[in-house]
């Protein structure tokens, strides 16, 4: 069975492919994980098959591996969905040379990366000025003094 299109629904990790012989009939359903897809995708393919992707932004990285040999999705890297794990990836992703990256994303992603540094500074301080007046304003300290439930009251 050698299949001659090939449709993909990409995902971030989980990939549906469908596939059809030179009849145009179905003989290829596979979900398959991301680290895995391309790999035994190529085994059934014959030389010249079609090849559709869904059009998302990891499509343009997805349709460069097949040729072989923007945004981050376009060159193969998944945004976590985290902000902690997304702020341990960034680095990693500007530091990695053999990534794909062209110089000029990499420049937009790494003035990105920098505003939102800022802004999570500002966040930090404005936490910090609330902290302070939470714990010197009167008003605000009465405020969060331990006040009786209703059912308490009667």
């Amino acid at each position: 069975m050698k299949l001659t299109r090939v449709g993909v629904d990409l995902a971030k990790n989980v990939f549906q492919v469908h596939g059809v012989d030179r009849a145009g009939r179905c003989v290829w359903k596979r979900q398959l994980k991301r680290a895995e897809w391309l790999r035994v995708l190529t085994e059934p393919v014959e030389p010249g098959c079609e090849i559709g992707l869904e059009a998302c932004g990891g499509a343009h990285h997805w349709g460069r591996e097949l040729r072989a040999r923007g945004l981050v999705a376009e060159y193969g890297l998944v945004a976590p969905k985290q902000f902690s794990a997304l702020r341990q990836a960034i680095p990693g992703w500007l530091e990695d040379a053999e990534n794909g990256l062209t110089t000029a994303f990499r420049a937009l992603l790494n003035g990105l990366w920098e505003e939102l540094l800022s802004l999570v500074q500002c966040v930090e301080d404005l936490d910090t000025q609330i902290k302070v007046i939470a714990q010197t304003h009167p008003d605000v300290k009465r405020l969060q003094r331990s006040i009786p439930l209703f059912n308490e009251c009667t």
